[in-house]
């Protein structure tokens, strides 16, 4: 194998194939039908997700390149490993007329309808 080549794997990614798209928009077309337009106005849309920041290593993907005399070494065979990786949650929302800053909750919370009622809805939602 020459010096600047390498062997590469590729990533699978999710695509989203028409009859996919069409569903949507045709669910999309319903739900408009269902409210009147005043009422599309106070429409709310909101989620949390988990970002994880700290990325889980997979042995398989990380492959290194390496020197006789490194390959032997004893550093070189250590892997550091985390059980729990470093994770922030965020929560945001869409209406008609825009979008709601998006609010991140801290580590080890637990969102129940209290918490979510007072510290992200009322919050975020009504001022």
């Amino acid at each position: 194998m020459s010096r600047g080549s390498g062997i590469i794997k590729k990533r699978i990614l999710q695509t989203t194939a028409n009859k996919a798209k069409e569903n949507r928009l045709q669910k999309v077309k319903k739900l408009l039908q269902h409210f009147k337009a005043d009422r599309v106005q106070k429409l709310l849309f909101m989620d949390k997700r988990i970002f994880t920041v700290e990325v889980t290593r997979n042995s398989q993907n990380h492959r290194q390149l390496l020197s006789p005399a490194a390959r032997n070494s004893g550093k070189r065979r250590i892997r550091p490993m985390t059980l729990f990786p470093k994770s922030a949650t965020v929560w945001g929302g869409i209406i008609a007329t825009g979008k709601t800053p998006l609010d991140f909750i801290n580590k080890g919370v637990e969102i129940n309808a209290a918490y979510y009622q007072e510290k992200i809805l009322r919050k975020t939602v009504l001022p």
